[in-house]
């Protein structure tokens, strides 16, 4: 909640009411946006020697998974991650769907609502 509040520029009773509001599939954004950026650090990780650059990244990937702590050019190495893999294993409207959730992991829409994020909106709740 910190870190959503944090990243998004609102009070923690801001991102508690977000949470509360856009419920299970709002959180499943935020849970996949954090998986897609941890496994493409992951990934650049494995592919450094051993040394000091891999050490760190390994730390940037536990303040990642442990505290919500972004690295430096997050969204950017999970979106190469994501240029890079082959689009048969996944669809491509999957993968924009991944897209979107780095985004919002990252910088939080200031109106989910009309940015169409999962969890808000007409098409989630028949009541709006």
């Amino acid at each position: 909640m910190d870190a959503l509040a944090g990243r998004g520029g609102m009070s923690r009773e801001q991102a508690a009411a977000r949470l509360a509001e856009g419920g299970e599939k709002y959180r499943q954004v935020l849970e996949v946006g954090q998986a897609v950026i941890c496994r493409a650090l992951h990934t650049v990780r494995r592919a450094l020697p051993e040394g000091p650059e891999r050490t760190a990244m390994r730390q940037a990937l536990d303040d990642l998974m442990y505290r919500h702590v972004l690295p430096v050019g997050a969204e950017r190495i999970a979106g190469e991650q994501l240029d890079s893999e082959i689009e048969s294993t996944r669809s491509p409207g999957t993968t924009a769907w991944c897209r979107r959730a780095v985004a919002e992991y990252v910088a939080p829409a200031p109106d989910p609502v009309s940015a169409g994020v999962d969890g808000f909106g007409s098409r989630d709740c028949p009541a709006r």
